[in-house]
Protein backbone atom coordinates (compact mmCIF):
# COMPACT_ATOMS: atom_id res chain seq x y z
CA UNK A 1 0.00 0.00 0.00
CA UNK A 2 1.34 3.09 -1.32
CA UNK A 3 -0.87 5.47 0.37
CA UNK A 4 -4.67 5.90 1.66
CA UNK A 5 -7.05 8.16 -0.38
CA UNK A 6 -9.73 7.24 1.08
CA UNK A 7 -11.08 11.14 1.06
CA UNK A 8 -11.20 11.38 -2.56
CA UNK A 9 -14.52 9.57 -2.78
CA UNK A 10 -17.98 11.22 -1.82
CA UNK A 11 -21.47 9.66 -2.81
CA UNK A 12 -23.81 11.76 -5.02
CA UNK A 13 -27.01 10.29 -5.63
CA UNK A 14 -26.44 6.81 -5.20
CA UNK A 15 -23.01 6.92 -6.91
CA UNK A 16 -19.69 6.36 -5.43
CA UNK A 17 -17.60 9.83 -7.00
CA UNK A 18 -14.02 9.73 -7.13
CA UNK A 19 -11.99 13.23 -8.06
CA UNK A 20 -8.38 14.59 -7.30
CA UNK A 21 -6.23 11.96 -7.83
CA UNK A 22 -2.94 11.69 -9.44
CA UNK A 23 -2.10 10.26 -12.57
CA UNK A 24 -1.29 6.35 -11.49
CA UNK A 25 -2.95 2.67 -10.58
CA UNK A 26 -5.49 2.57 -7.88
CA UNK A 27 -7.29 -0.11 -6.05
CA UNK A 28 -10.87 0.26 -4.00
CA UNK A 29 -11.82 -2.25 -1.99
CA UNK A 30 -15.25 -2.57 -0.96
CA UNK A 31 -15.67 -3.81 2.82
CA UNK A 32 -18.76 -5.49 2.53
CA UNK A 33 -18.49 -7.65 -0.08
CA UNK A 34 -14.39 -8.00 -0.24
CA UNK A 35 -14.96 -7.20 -3.85
CA UNK A 36 -11.67 -4.64 -5.40
CA UNK A 37 -11.81 -2.56 -8.27
CA UNK A 38 -8.76 -1.53 -9.95
CA UNK A 39 -9.20 2.26 -11.03
CA UNK A 40 -6.51 3.48 -13.55
CA UNK A 41 -5.94 7.44 -13.98
CA UNK A 42 -3.57 8.58 -17.25
CA UNK A 43 -3.24 12.25 -18.78
CA UNK A 44 -3.11 12.29 -22.29
CA UNK A 45 -5.15 12.89 -25.46
CA UNK A 46 -8.98 11.58 -25.85
CA UNK A 47 -9.82 9.40 -29.32
CA UNK A 48 -12.35 7.27 -30.25
CA UNK A 49 -13.68 6.47 -26.34
CA UNK A 50 -9.69 5.83 -25.35
CA UNK A 51 -7.61 8.15 -23.30
CA UNK A 52 -3.52 7.86 -24.91
CA UNK A 53 -0.72 8.68 -22.99
CA UNK A 54 3.09 8.79 -23.12
CA UNK A 55 3.12 5.60 -21.42
CA UNK A 56 -0.21 3.51 -22.44
CA UNK A 57 -3.74 3.53 -23.75
CA UNK A 58 -6.61 3.23 -21.54
CA UNK A 59 -10.14 2.61 -22.48
CA UNK A 60 -12.68 4.92 -21.09
CA UNK A 61 -16.27 3.36 -19.81
CA UNK A 62 -18.97 4.94 -22.12
CA UNK A 63 -21.61 3.19 -21.11
CA UNK A 64 -23.41 4.95 -17.87
CA UNK A 65 -24.11 2.51 -14.80
CA UNK A 66 -27.58 1.87 -13.91
CA UNK A 67 -28.48 3.04 -10.13
CA UNK A 68 -31.59 2.98 -7.60
CA UNK A 69 -30.58 6.44 -6.46
CA UNK A 70 -33.50 6.86 -4.05
CA UNK A 71 -36.73 4.86 -2.37
CA UNK A 72 -39.39 6.66 -0.71
CA UNK A 73 -41.19 5.06 1.26
CA UNK A 74 -45.40 5.96 2.50
CA UNK A 75 -48.28 4.15 3.93
CA UNK A 76 -49.89 2.49 0.81
CA UNK A 77 -47.01 2.91 -1.95
CA UNK A 78 -43.26 3.23 -2.49
CA UNK A 79 -41.97 5.37 -5.04
CA UNK A 80 -38.41 4.19 -6.38
CA UNK A 81 -36.33 6.22 -8.67
CA UNK A 82 -33.67 5.03 -11.12
CA UNK A 83 -31.02 6.53 -12.80
CA UNK A 84 -29.00 6.23 -16.00
CA UNK A 85 -32.06 4.01 -17.19
CA UNK A 86 -32.55 2.65 -20.68
CA UNK A 87 -35.81 1.64 -22.84
CA UNK A 88 -34.91 -2.13 -21.75
CA UNK A 89 -34.59 -0.95 -17.61
CA UNK A 90 -36.95 -3.50 -16.01
CA UNK A 91 -37.45 -3.37 -12.37
CA UNK A 92 -38.64 -6.54 -10.03
CA UNK A 93 -39.52 -6.94 -6.61
CA UNK A 94 -39.32 -9.39 -4.21
CA UNK A 95 -41.45 -9.18 -1.01
CA UNK A 96 -40.92 -11.76 2.23
CA UNK A 97 -41.64 -12.64 5.67
CA UNK A 98 -38.49 -13.84 6.35
CA UNK A 99 -34.91 -13.40 5.16
CA UNK A 100 -34.31 -14.99 1.58
CA UNK A 101 -31.67 -17.74 1.93
CA UNK A 102 -30.53 -17.39 -1.65
CA UNK A 103 -31.04 -13.46 -2.30
CA UNK A 104 -32.80 -13.40 -5.76
CA UNK A 105 -30.07 -10.52 -6.94
CA UNK A 106 -27.89 -13.31 -7.62
CA UNK A 107 -29.68 -15.50 -9.32
CA UNK A 108 -30.62 -12.33 -12.00
CA UNK A 109 -26.75 -10.62 -11.84
CA UNK A 110 -25.34 -11.55 -15.25
CA UNK A 111 -21.92 -10.08 -14.19
CA UNK A 112 -21.54 -6.28 -15.72
CA UNK A 113 -19.46 -5.99 -18.57
CA UNK A 114 -15.72 -6.31 -19.15
CA UNK A 115 -13.63 -3.99 -17.45
CA UNK A 116 -12.05 -1.32 -19.87
CA UNK A 117 -8.95 -2.68 -21.28
CA UNK A 118 -5.21 -0.72 -20.80
CA UNK A 119 -2.46 -1.38 -23.72
CA UNK A 120 1.22 0.09 -22.28
CA UNK A 121 3.43 1.36 -25.01
CA UNK A 122 7.20 0.11 -25.05
CA UNK A 123 9.75 2.99 -25.12
CA UNK A 124 11.89 3.24 -27.82
CA UNK A 125 15.52 2.17 -26.40
CA UNK A 126 19.11 0.83 -27.79
CA UNK A 127 20.15 -2.98 -27.11
CA UNK A 128 23.39 -3.79 -26.95
CA UNK A 129 23.82 -8.08 -27.76
CA UNK A 130 27.34 -9.88 -27.35
CA UNK A 131 29.36 -10.26 -30.71
CA UNK A 132 28.41 -13.08 -32.92
CA UNK A 133 30.37 -15.76 -35.13
CA UNK A 134 29.85 -14.49 -38.71
CA UNK A 135 31.15 -17.88 -40.43
CA UNK A 136 34.35 -18.37 -42.28
CA UNK A 137 33.38 -17.20 -45.57
CA UNK A 138 32.98 -13.98 -44.24
CA UNK A 139 35.68 -14.30 -41.82
CA UNK A 140 37.77 -14.69 -44.95
CA UNK A 141 36.96 -12.22 -46.93
CA UNK A 142 37.54 -9.73 -43.83
CA UNK A 143 40.87 -11.38 -43.22
CA UNK A 144 42.04 -10.76 -47.00
CA UNK A 145 40.76 -7.65 -47.06
CA UNK A 146 42.95 -5.77 -43.85
CA UNK A 147 45.76 -8.59 -44.34
CA UNK A 148 49.36 -6.57 -44.25
CA UNK A 149 50.21 -5.86 -47.47
CA UNK A 150 53.62 -6.58 -49.22
CA UNK A 151 55.53 -5.50 -52.54
CA UNK A 152 55.30 -8.07 -55.36
CA UNK A 153 58.44 -9.28 -56.87
CA UNK A 154 59.87 -7.53 -59.44
CA UNK A 155 62.01 -10.08 -61.24
CA UNK A 156 60.97 -11.25 -64.61
CA UNK A 157 59.27 -15.06 -64.38
CA UNK A 158 61.37 -18.04 -65.01
CA UNK A 159 60.86 -19.56 -68.83
CA UNK A 160 62.30 -23.54 -68.00
CA UNK A 161 61.49 -25.45 -64.99
CA UNK A 162 64.50 -27.47 -64.64
CA UNK A 163 63.29 -29.93 -61.68
CA UNK A 164 59.23 -30.32 -62.49
CA UNK A 165 57.66 -31.56 -60.06
CA UNK A 166 56.30 -35.11 -60.20
CA UNK A 167 53.08 -35.89 -61.95
CA UNK A 168 50.91 -38.16 -59.83
CA UNK A 169 47.74 -39.08 -58.85
CA UNK A 170 45.77 -36.91 -55.70
CA UNK A 171 42.43 -36.42 -53.94
CA UNK A 172 41.10 -33.54 -52.82
CA UNK A 173 38.69 -33.44 -49.91
CA UNK A 174 35.46 -30.90 -49.91
CA UNK A 175 35.01 -28.35 -46.90
CA UNK A 176 31.94 -26.56 -46.91
CA UNK A 177 32.68 -23.16 -45.03
CA UNK A 178 30.72 -23.00 -41.37
CA UNK A 179 27.16 -20.79 -41.30
CA UNK A 180 27.75 -17.66 -38.80
CA UNK A 181 25.20 -17.48 -35.73
CA UNK A 182 22.31 -15.46 -34.89
CA UNK A 183 22.21 -12.01 -32.66
CA UNK A 184 20.31 -12.46 -29.88
CA UNK A 185 16.60 -11.02 -30.36
CA UNK A 186 16.26 -8.85 -27.20
CA UNK A 187 13.06 -6.96 -28.46
CA UNK A 188 11.15 -9.91 -28.68
CA UNK A 189 11.81 -11.27 -25.25
CA UNK A 190 11.03 -8.00 -24.61
CA UNK A 191 7.77 -8.01 -25.82
CA UNK A 192 7.08 -11.83 -24.49
CA UNK A 193 8.10 -10.35 -20.50
CA UNK A 194 5.74 -7.28 -20.33
CA UNK A 195 2.72 -7.02 -18.51
CA UNK A 196 0.68 -4.37 -20.22
CA UNK A 197 -1.46 -6.26 -23.55
CA UNK A 198 -4.72 -5.55 -23.58
CA UNK A 199 -6.90 -7.93 -22.07
CA UNK A 200 -10.09 -7.29 -20.90
CA UNK A 201 -11.32 -10.34 -18.27
CA UNK A 202 -14.87 -11.11 -18.82
CA UNK A 203 -16.91 -11.24 -15.84
CA UNK A 204 -18.54 -14.15 -14.82
CA UNK A 205 -22.27 -14.41 -13.68
CA UNK A 206 -22.88 -15.58 -9.88
CA UNK A 207 -26.41 -17.05 -9.97
CA UNK A 208 -27.33 -19.74 -7.32
CA UNK A 209 -28.05 -22.41 -10.22
CA UNK A 210 -28.29 -25.88 -8.75
CA UNK A 211 -28.79 -24.68 -4.84
CA UNK A 212 -31.91 -26.55 -2.89
CA UNK A 213 -33.56 -25.40 0.09
CA UNK A 214 -35.46 -28.08 1.70
CA UNK A 215 -37.38 -25.65 4.94
CA UNK A 216 -41.21 -25.89 5.08
CA UNK A 217 -42.74 -22.57 4.92
CA UNK A 218 -46.35 -23.74 4.77
CA UNK A 219 -47.38 -22.26 8.32
CA UNK A 220 -46.92 -19.06 7.00
CA UNK A 221 -50.72 -17.20 6.26
CA UNK A 222 -49.26 -15.59 3.29
CA UNK A 223 -47.23 -16.54 0.19
CA UNK A 224 -44.26 -14.29 -1.14
CA UNK A 225 -45.33 -11.96 -3.51
CA UNK A 226 -43.37 -11.07 -6.73
CA UNK A 227 -44.02 -8.22 -8.85
CA UNK A 228 -41.87 -9.10 -11.86
CA UNK A 229 -40.96 -6.82 -15.03
CA UNK A 230 -42.22 -2.64 -13.42
CA UNK A 231 -41.64 -0.48 -16.51
CA UNK A 232 -40.09 2.93 -15.13
CA UNK A 233 -41.55 5.95 -17.17
CA UNK A 234 -40.04 8.70 -18.44
CA UNK A 235 -38.31 9.87 -15.44
CA UNK A 236 -37.18 6.95 -14.29
CA UNK A 237 -39.78 6.22 -11.59
CA UNK A 238 -41.20 3.26 -10.64
CA UNK A 239 -44.66 3.03 -8.07
CA UNK A 240 -44.81 -0.08 -6.21
CA UNK A 241 -48.40 -0.66 -4.63
CA UNK A 242 -47.38 -1.82 -0.56
CA UNK A 243 -50.84 -2.79 0.05
CA UNK A 244 -50.12 -6.19 -1.84
CA UNK A 245 -47.57 -7.34 0.35
CA UNK A 246 -49.83 -8.20 3.49
CA UNK A 247 -47.69 -10.15 6.32
CA UNK A 248 -44.21 -9.48 4.21
CA UNK A 249 -41.50 -7.94 6.45
CA UNK A 250 -38.77 -7.73 3.87
CA UNK A 251 -38.72 -6.08 0.24
CA UNK A 252 -35.98 -6.39 -2.02
CA UNK A 253 -35.45 -4.49 -5.27
CA UNK A 254 -33.83 -5.52 -8.17
CA UNK A 255 -33.14 -3.33 -11.57
CA UNK A 256 -32.17 -4.84 -14.61
CA UNK A 257 -30.93 -4.17 -17.85
CA UNK A 258 -28.86 -6.22 -20.93
CA UNK A 259 -25.92 -4.67 -18.99
CA UNK A 260 -26.21 -4.10 -15.39
CA UNK A 261 -27.58 -5.49 -12.15
CA UNK A 262 -28.73 -3.61 -8.89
Amino acid sequence: VVGDQGKAGAFRNGFLEISDLAVGDYTLYLKETGETISLRITEGNKRAAHVMSASRILEQRVLRPLQISDVMVGQQSAVVQLENMTPFTRVHVFATRFVQRYPAYSALDIGGVPAPGVERLARPRSLYVQERDIGEEYRYILDRKYATKFPGNMLARPGLLLNPWAIRETSTGRQDAAKGGEFQNLAEELEKSKDGTWYRKPAKPSGSAGLNDFSSLDFLKHNSVLLANLKPDKDGVVSVDLTKFNGQQEMLLVAVDPLNTV
